[in-house]
């Protein structure tokens, strides 16, 4: 749909597991310079009712949800990209 409005965009697809860092470093080397960058993440387990449902199947959800925004900071910063430090975003009492 996008290329059909404009030939002349390049659009790249890349997949691997936000929880494989090396996989996302390596992803964010071949992209290099980027414009508009969208990272998407999900895990869907098997079906289970909730009081069956194991305990690694909640864990490996909780690790994409969660490893994502910092790996991904930190695997596609951006030349342009203004990323505040944690310290500068806390209020400093005086």
């Amino acid at each position: 749909m996008i290329r059909s409005a404009n030939a002349a965009i390049e659009i790249d697809v890349f997949v691997a597991s936000v929880t494989d860092e090396a996989a996302t470093k390596q992803i964010a080397e071949k992209v290099a310079a980027w414009d508009v960058l969208v990272l998407n993440a999900a895990y869907i387990s098997a079906p289970f009712k909730i009081a069956d449902v194991p305990l690694d199947e909640f864990w490996k959800a909780y690790e994409v949800c969660t490893e994502l925004c910092p790996l991904s900071i930190s695997s596609f910063q951006h030349p342009r990209l203004n990323v505040l430090e944690m310290a500068d975003a806390v209020p400093r009492q005086t």
